[in-house]
């Protein structure tokens, strides 16, 4: 009977001693859910569409014996094609936004730019000029979304990097006055590719389709940074230390973008 008491005792004892340890660890606690899982992964997203631009080069003045010439380039606006691939890593910050970060890679078609330049004061000769500019560029960006359950999610995202702007096809109509039509004593610019300081801000609206493919549509600036021709295509004896160039130049775009998600893996908080 003494074993037998205390075997109940020790299988007493036990159930005890585990309920009081599942006690003392508390409730079991659960796999917490997953946040913004879709977001997470990586992505590339081509952004495409028009560009608005205002703007005009500095006016510059160069004296090269025996003439002075006066070079007044024109307030020009128009439109040009833009476009962008971005590379980037993505993931939740929090269980409402989800950041990105990666490379982009961007292309601004031509703008047109024009003048007028005057020879000598008053002047013997007046010609309208005309020229392009292009923009390329290679950039860090990142993007902040926000997922607050709704169809469509809002953004924010912005850009820093090099452009290469382009000045190119410098030439001349026919001049509207001149006494001495021969020889020609109109300059010519050399193209030329400027390495810039360029960036970008932006906003807009995204949605999802399904896991994978995102399309999306927003606003977007860029500074090209600063562009200028180089050393004149003239006679050595007449070449000008002025050029036509500009600070910086800006644009204004609308861009429609589609996302493809390679990855769709839960991460938990």
């Amino acid at each position: 009977m003494k074993i037998r008491h205390t075997g109940l005792g020790m299988a007493a004892g036990l159930v005890f001693s585990l309920a009081s340890t599942a006690g003392g660890m508390g409730a079991i606690q659960e796999e917490p859910a997953p946040i913004n899982s879709s977001s997470c992964g990586q992505l590339i997203t081509l952004s495409f569409g028009p560009a608005w631009y205002n703007e005009s080069q500095n006016a510059i003045r160069d004296f090269r014996f025996p003439f002075l010439h006066t070079f007044v380039p024109h307030q020009v606006s128009g439109v040009l094609g833009s476009s962008e691939l971005f590379f980037a890593l993505t993931r939740p910050l929090d269980y409402y936004v989800s950041g990105q970060l990666g490379i982009a890679v961007g292309y601004n078609a031509a703008a047109k730019q024009d003048g007028t330049l005057y020879i000598d004061v008053p002047p013997i000769l007046v010609s309208d000029y005309a020229y392009r500019l292009s923009n390329a560029r290679i950039a860090l960006k990142g993007k902040l979304v926000a997922d607050w359950g709704y169809v469509v999610q809002p953004y924010v995202s912005a850009s820093a990097g090099v452009g290469f702007n382009r000045s190119w096809g410098y030439g001349y109509n026919i001049p509207s006055s001149a006494f001495f039509p021969l020889p020609d004593i109109r300059p010519y610019m050399a193209d030329n590719t400027t390495v810039a300081f360029t960036y970008t801000a932006g906003l807009g609206i995204q949605a999802n389709i399904n896991d994978n493919w995102q399309v999306g549509a927003g606003y977007e600036f860029t500074d090209w940074g600063k562009n200028n021709f180089k050393n004149l295509r003239v006679r050595s004896s007449n070449r000008f230390t002025h050029l036509l160039n500009s600070p910086t130049f800006y644009t204004n775009a609308l861009q429609i973008g589609v996302t493809y998600k390679f990855t769709n893996g839960p991460v938990y908080g």
